[in-house]
């Protein structure tokens, strides 16, 4: 329901790094029922975009984090995209 949409306006700057998800992300339940949850996807952007990776291997890192949390194909919607503005790329209008 669009009604229930939120819009938020944020400030981004160069270095900065942003990734949208669907809730069969975070709702990934491994087989005790345990979801992969919003601190376990928190903590493993934190640590694996302060490694230096590149963009999409910090997202290959997820799916398969997901992936091994869940142990199977996931069963519901979980879609990523993340995007990383690089400090090297030359300011764009």
């Amino acid at each position: 329901d669009w009604d229930d949409l939120d819009i938020i306006e944020t400030s981004l700057e160069r270095g900065d790094a942003l990734l949208l998800y669907t809730d069969g992300v975070v709702e990934a339940r491994n087989p005790e029922g345990e979801e992969f949850g919003d601190d376990r996807l928190r903590d493993l952007l934190e640590r694996e975009s302060s490694s230096g990776r590149e963009p999409d291997e910090v997202l290959r890192r997820l799916i398969h984090s997901v992936l091994a949390h869940h142990g199977a194909r996931l069963r519901g919607v979980a879609s990523t995209l993340y995007l990383q503005w690089d400090s090297a790329a030359a300011p764009r209008r």
